[in-house]
């Protein structure tokens, strides 16, 4: 596969994060891997914003890329009243460099290339205007009006006191009711900003304020907005502005910047000084708002025609491609295919060629079923029954978030477990509903028409999609397990699949219409995890650092051993457990053992305990003092949630879906794959720094208590269930 290098994948926040994470997933749907390693095989490298391994990427003949928005600005500093500190002018002296070596600039508006020029270093040749993308088929306009007040919003991270201050005072001159809706997170300035105004009585427009919105509801906000204030100076294309003109939403925003460009006629336009926030420029930005509200309609339509015209996520990925001097489709190699891994066997090949014909006939045996339902309907369950087909119901992380949900709907719905694989199951799952062991279609088949089941979610496997279709089952749903599993079954026949991952979703947005696409984050009972004893396998001096996975290769393990045997000598305290073992299934690699011989070998027999596995790992993960996932490819790992539940903070290594879960430096520590020497930077970060150790923690519970509660979670599920159930 074709490889591009950017240094900048799913890392830090803000603008360059949503935009590197979509430039990924739009690099996949044309056949591109982005790698993060500068060592590796790439036909082509693009730096964003840093310049640090662009000297290594200048030694090979290959394509190079920078894309840059801007710098530090002294007339900004001079604007606001602040100093230049050094590190602003060695970033600026860092980017000036990037922009004279490196044979291709991506600047993203002709407002930063001029900027820039006249700031840093003016480039003659060897460059591209290329404004952000957005996906049009999930940014779009409402498909039905809200019956609302007319809703003004806001959106961004919200720094300087300037940016709530102006929309605030903007509110109070207009003559038109309103609410206003804000959406990010703060700095203190806003922070005292907003208090001001909630509280003030003279202040009667409503204020929603949101400090994190996930990815995956976004869109629903947008659609809330009947304009969007941009009140920013300066900016050189933000994702924001974007986003509202391809959901239909005006953009109010002033004339300096490359917000300007961007709108274009999707907007009001105001004039403003640069980085002057003062009473002309709160009056312009009124006047502009007033005018975008009494033409809102033909705005909102100029909006999204501006967005399908310059801003499609497709049309600026193919515009890098060019940039880059690389084909819009990535070249395939035929040796290198048939060399890789993934290789399909014959029986594999020959099970694909037969997908078509058994669908076809699962659809012929439904209709069937169905006909004979209408002449003799079967007797009406007392309660919907859902039935979830897995491999096995043992021990992992699927399997004990399935038993959650059931647990937690049972009140609503009756539920079935159906292994596949391994004929029998823990006693909790027969607690939570009723458990079978189907390993071929014919019984599955039989199993599901006898007991009338209503939905089917299946995990991986094709075969049971069928079998239910052929059954005559209303309703199947595929429910995506990890990343390497996304795309296994082909998704006819299904009605619905639930992405535990906004990038799962995005994984296989080609493979069915994307109203057919949910994402539901996995969620902890929270009370649960309050009452869970913590149970600690070394005494209260020592600090344990923990992971509860299956054991498998792509857990990656033995990472964490080697960064245990770099760090005892200088901290005798550290002890590591391990909880679970080698995975049930026939043919699993045996892991465990290679584990032990590696610990015997490092002579940590007396630092590292083995713990096994556990129908419930709560009570083992609270007795972590720092939750830690060192995998190769993950999507959210629910260990990762047990923990950050337990206010434990945690160290994850920056691959597949993490980043939905942890904001670096934020609410976890993110570090590369397989970097030993980062790992062991962190865990002593947190070693040395209580207040961080602290903070990381609590960031984290109040992320598992907005994003990843089991209550919320279950809610969205029953609400999908109950959606198909009354089609």
């Amino acid at each position: 596969m074709t490889k591009i290098f950017l240094n900048h994948l799913n890392s830090g926040r803000g603008g360059p994060h949503v935009w590197s994470q979509r430039f990924e997933f739009a690099l996949a749907k044309r056949g591109y891997q982005v790698t993060v390693n500068i060592d590796d095989d790439w036909s082509a490298s693009l730096f964003v914003i840093q310049t640090a391994d662009m000297d290594i990427a200048l030694t090979r003949s290959r394509n190079i890329g920078y894309r840059v928005a801007n710098g530090y600005l002294p007339a900004w500093f001079q604007a606001m009243d602040l100093k230049m500190k050094p590190i602003h002018h060695v970033t600026n002296a860092s980017i000036a460099r990037g922009l004279e070596i490196s044979p291709t600039v991506i600047y993203q508006s002709q407002w930063a290339k001029y900027i820039l020029d006249q700031n840093l270093s003016e480039r003659q040749a060897g460059y591209a205007i290329i404004y952000n993308g957005v996906d049009l088929e999930r940014f779009k306009p409402a498909t039905s009006p809200f019956e609302r007040p007319f809703t003004i919003g806001t959106i961004g991270i919200l720094r300087y006191r300037y940016r709530l201050e102006t929309l605030f005072e903007m509110s109070k001159r207009l003559n038109f009711p309103h609410r206003l809706l804000i959406i990010g997170s703060m700095d203190k300035e806003c922070s005292q900003v907003l208090e001001i105004y909630q509280n003030d009585p003279q202040f009667n427009t409503s204020i929603e304020y949101k400090t994190f919105v996930a990815p995956e509801s976004l869109p629903a906000f947008y659609q809330q907005m009947d304009i969007l204030i941009h009140p920013v100076s300066g900016d050189a294309c933000p994702n924001v502005v974007s986003e509202a003109l391809a959901c239909g939403v005006p953009v109010v925003a002033p004339n300096f910047g490359g917000t300007a460009e961007i709108v274009a006629g999707g907007g009001v336009i105001f004039e403003s000084k640069p980085w002057s926030y003062d009473q002309d420029f709160i009056d312009a930005m009124a006047d502009a708002a007033q005018n975008a509200f009494r033409h809102r309609n033909h705005l909102s339509r100029l909006a999204r025609q501006q967005a399908e015209e310059h801003l499609n996520l497709h049309t600026m990925t193919a515009n890098y491609l060019q940039a880059l001097g690389l084909p819009d489709q990535a070249p395939i190699n035929l040796k290198t295919e048939m060399n890789a891994k993934n290789k399909p066997s014959i029986r594999q090949t020959f099970s694909r060629l037969g997908e078509r014909p058994r669908y076809y006939a699962a659809v012929t045996l439904r209709k069937a079923s169905q006909a004979q339902r209408r002449i003799f309907p079967p007797q009406s369950n007392q309660k919907p029954r859902v039935a979830f087909v897995l491999f096995d119901f043992h021990i992992g992380g699927i399997e004990n978030w399935l038993y959650r949900l059931a647990t937690h709907l049972k009140t609503q719905f009756d539920f079935y477990f159906l292994a596949t694989i391994m004929p029998n199951t823990l006693p909790k799952f027969e607690e939570a509903g009723v458990f079978a062991f189907l390993p071929n279609p014919a019984q599955m088949i039989s199993y599901l028409q006898k007991h009338h089941i209503d939905i089917v979610q299946v995990h991986n496997e094709r075969w049971p999609i069928d079998a239910a279709l052929a059954a005559g089952v209303p309703y199947i749903i595929e429910r995506l397990g990890g990343p390497r599993s996304w795309r296994r079954a082909p998704k006819f026949g299904l009605d619905l699949v639930i992405a535990s991952t906004e990038m799962g979703a995005h994984a296989i947005s080609d493979m069915l219409p994307s109203e057919k696409i949910r994402v539901i984050y996995n969620g902890i009972d929270l009370q649960m995890a309050d009452q869970a004893v913590p149970h600690r396998f070394f005494s209260p001096s020592t600090c344990i650092i923990g992971r509860a996975s299956r054991f498998g290769r792509g857990q990656n393990l033995e990472m964490l051993i080697e960064a245990l045997a770099q760090l005892a000598p200088n901290y005798p305290q550290l002890r590591l457990v391990l909880v679970g073992g080698d995975s049930h299934l026939p043919g699993a690699e045996p892991v465990e053992k290679m584990l032990r011989e590696k610990v015997a070998r490092y002579h940590l027999d007396e630092y590292v305990h083995f713990a096994g596995y556990s129908e419930d790992p709560l009570p083992l993960v609270k007795g972590f003092d720092i939750g830690t996932c060192v995998s190769k490819d993950e999507g959210i790992p629910n260990s990762l949630i047990e923990a950050m539940a337990c206010n434990k903070p945690v160290i994850s290594t920056r691959v597949g879906a993490i980043s939905e879960l942890i904001r670096d430096r934020e609410n976890g520590l993110l570090i590369p794959s397989d970097d030993v020497g980062a790992l062991c930077e962190s865990i002593e970060q947190l070693l040395i720094q209580p207040d961080l150790f602290r903070r990381l923690g609590d960031a984290g519970r109040k992320t598992i208590e907005e994003r990843f509660s089991l209550e919320n979670s279950a809610s969205k599920y029953a609400q999908i269930f109950w959606e198909l159930l009354n089609r």
